[in-house]
């Protein structure tokens, strides 16, 4: 069975079991409720923050033996992020994944280290589909309830590392970097050894416990298996993974459709998410050259091989683009089949890199923050294999469904084993609309 169709499968049972699951507990976890808990429990320490949290929290730990944050990250004291419940796809039943915050703080408390008594919060707000970032100070593990934590107002230091509208720093599977058993290698991260055991494993989770009190009341179990091979049901990265994955779907559609001269190019976009393969007839020749030199320009800035790029624009075609392309789709996809998310890649790079937008489509694939000239940059989906290809076309036909101009397509009747295919006859219908719009004023 093909990855894409195992994981289908896969996601709708944890979508019928988070469900059924979600009804045991009704009320939103937001921020809110999370100063709430403290205050209730006069949480005067994060030991004692960790101890209230509620159990989904407890048994759904990423441990991070490196970090880019503030926070420090080492194998012996690594960084926690607690994510709560996994529901997939969300839109399907919206608002029933209840657990909306990425809790974050450092295991190592000694004076030396970055944030010892920090608790950093990201909050999902699923009406508004965006982020927003706090900080909790426990300042030095005081146990006087008297003196309350407090949680700064000014978070604009996230900014920087988080993009502007912000979003969790977490990439494609299986790639994980700092994380701990990032592309399944528990072993080699644990001691790269042939002779290593999941005994052995075991044996350094419970040492890890010992090293640091605040991993007491935090499940490690999920850890115990080597992940020398594909077990996303056993992985907590994996479920890091999806919850993020699905809730950047959501969000991505609302902050594309916002973009400047959307209503003029939703066609093209429509294009892109179709997967049509007729991109230059959605343009007037002006407008389509005016892409091709954009995009030449911004690639020319790029660590692309010598004599990879064109002399002119006008030799940047689709082909040679989706070709450009691949290179930073395979880097964080591993699990072949990339046609689809290398087709949709390279419409948004001209739709958004062709107009000057770089900022905007980073935000939307979420790439490392690094520079282009960067080596390590690509297009990374921060989500499942398909999160491009399929999450983001659906979520876009449903948010465009009430456009008189788009309508509501039956985008599973255009479904193949491998994704939904091109509707040959829509593509040409929608490019014929697009040369119209954009020649209009």
């Amino acid at each position: 069975m093909g990855f894409k169709k195992w994981n289908s499968l896969f996601g709708f049972v944890l979508i019928f079991v988070s469900f059924h699951a979600s009804l045991l507990r009704a009320d939103v976890f937001d921020f809110n409720a999370l100063m709430a808990m403290i205050k209730q429990n006069h949480v005067a320490s994060i030991q004692d923050f960790i101890h209230f949290l509620p159990p989904s929290y407890q048994k759904n730990p990423v441990l991070m033996t490196a970090s880019h944050s503030r926070q420090t990250g080492t194998q012996d004291h690594p960084r926690v992020i607690l994510y709560g419940n996994v529901d997939i796809l969300d839109s399907i039943y919206p608002g029933q994944n209840q657990d909306h915050l990425y809790i974050a703080f450092q295991t190592d408390t000694s004076t030396q280290s970055k944030l010892p008594h920090t608790v950093e919060v990201i909050e999902w707000n699923f009406d508004q589909k965006s982020y927003a970032f706090h900080a909790i100070d426990f300042k030095d593990d005081r146990t006087d309830p008297a003196i309350p934590p407090y949680a700064p107002g000014d978070t604009t230091s996230c900014v920087g590392c988080h993009g502007n509208p912000g979003r969790p720093n977490w990439t494609a599977y299986p790639d994980w970097p700092g994380a701990l058993a990032s592309n399944h290698r528990l072993y080699a991260d644990v001691k790269p050894h042939p002779d290593y055991t999941a005994d052995d494993i075991k044996k350094f989770m419970d040492n890890l416990k010992r090293e640091n009190p605040r991993l007491e009341e935090v499940d490690l179990s999920d850890y115990s298996n080597p992940y020398d091979v594909y077990l996303p049901s056993d992985d907590p990265d994996v479920g890091m993974t999806r919850k993020v994955g699905d809730q950047l779907i959501l969000r991505d559609i609302p902050y594309l459709i916002q973009t400047p001269d959307f209503q003029k190019l939703k066609f093209a976009f429509a294009g892109a998410f179709l997967k049509c393969q007729n991109f230059a007839d959605f343009f007037p020749a002006d407008y389509l050259r005016s892409l091709q030199t954009a995009e030449l320009a911004k690639m020319q800035t790029d660590p692309l091989p010598p004599g990879s790029l064109p002399a002119s624009p006008a030799s940047l075609s689709f082909s040679l683009m989706r070709t450009l392309t691949t290179p930073y789709i395979e880097s964080t996809d591993h699990f072949g089949g990339y046609d689809e998310e290398i087709s949709v890649a390279t419409w948004l790079r001209f739709l958004f890199e062709g107009r000057g937008m770089s900022p905007y489509l980073k935000n939307i694939l979420g790439s490392p923050p690094v520079l282009p000239q960067d080596p390590r940059w690509n297009y990374d989906f921060a989500g499942m294999t398909g999160r491009l290809a399929d999450g983001l076309s659906y979520e876009f036909f449903h948010e465009m469904k009430h456009d008189s101009d788009i309508g509501d397509l039956d985008l599973f009747s255009h479904q193949t084993q491998n994704g939904f295919a091109s509707a040959t006859d829509q593509c040409h219908t929608f490019a014929q609309r697009s040369v119209t719009a954009l020649r209009s004023n």
